[in-house]
């Protein structure tokens, strides 16, 4: 298979190790990103100590963290800002979709008719252990996960913005990057799509769904505690509730 050139994309995959589940998934994550393009992968594995030791060549940083929260936003914010590309495509561990349906949104990018794409149509199925295994065993064709959406668990309804988005660097640092006030997991990608389309960018979506590959849903896959989860909500409402003047201040505010 002739490899599509992403050399002006670079994959941002922050990472906490919690499970051997994860461990593999970020495995499959990097087959399926090696094995379709020739590209730029950066990943920050942010633990107490490090666990991640990747198979295959791929740019790894490694944080030395003791909080029990896993503060994402801060570290794609240090992540995008060490790219070098001129586009960059934040992914979860866990998350993969059609090739040809990265290559659209790519597209759509390389040609400035949109500022950030979304790899799927907000279609998200949770994809079992049984089929991860044939997947695998099938040479990591992902027909096995597209063939069998009506055995999977579709998640966050039919417009999810979560997993995986692709996006100008420009354009994403110009929106403020990531809201680091979201700490930990929370409504970190509704608020991210919220604040885009407030302040007037061009979001578009590609055909297609996304598969999120299970994983046991630790500590760092729901909210920390109760007073987290009222401050990161609280935060999404205050952006949903600005207009593109008073978001724009907000901002910039954020330094």
């Amino acid at each position: 298979m002739e490899k599509v050139s992403l050399k002006d994309v670079t994959f941002i995959i922050p990472l906490r190790i919690e499970s051997p589940a994860r461990t593999e998934n970020i495995e499959i994550l990097i087959s399926f990103i090696q094995k379709h393009f020739s590209t730029n992968i950066l990943i920050l594995e942010a633990n107490k100590e490090e666990k991640y030791f990747p198979i295959k060549k791929v740019e790894k940083i490694f944080v030395s963290d003791d909080r029990q929260i896993f503060h994402h936003t801060r570290y794609r914010n240090q992540m995008v800002k060490k790219a070098k590309t001129d586009f960059i495509a934040i992914w979860d561990t866990d998350a993969l979709c059609n090739s040809k349906q990265i290559i659209k949104a790519v597209e759509l990018l390389r040609k400035n008719e949109a500022d950030m794409v979304y790899p799927y149509d907000g279609r998200c199925f949770n994809i079992h252990n049984l089929f991860k295994k044939i997947y695998q065993e099938a040479d990591e064709d992902i027909k096995v996960f597209e063939e069998n959406i009506g055995k999977s668990h579709l998640i966050h309804g039919y417009n999810s913005c979560g997993g995986a988005f692709i996006a100008s660097k420009k354009a994403f640092c110009e929106a403020g990057m990531e809201n680091e006030k979201i700490y930990g997991w929370g409504p970190e990608d509704e608020e991210r799509y919220r604040r885009w389309e407030i302040l007037g960018y061009r979001v578009s979506r590609i055909n297609g769904p996304m598969f999120h590959i299970h994983h046991p849903r630790g500590k760092t896959s729901w909210y920390a505690d109760e007073k987290n989860e009222i401050r990161s909500r609280l935060e999404f409402l205050k952006v949903c509730c600005m207009n593109p003047i008073e978001l724009r201040e907000y901002v910039n505010s954020w330094g």
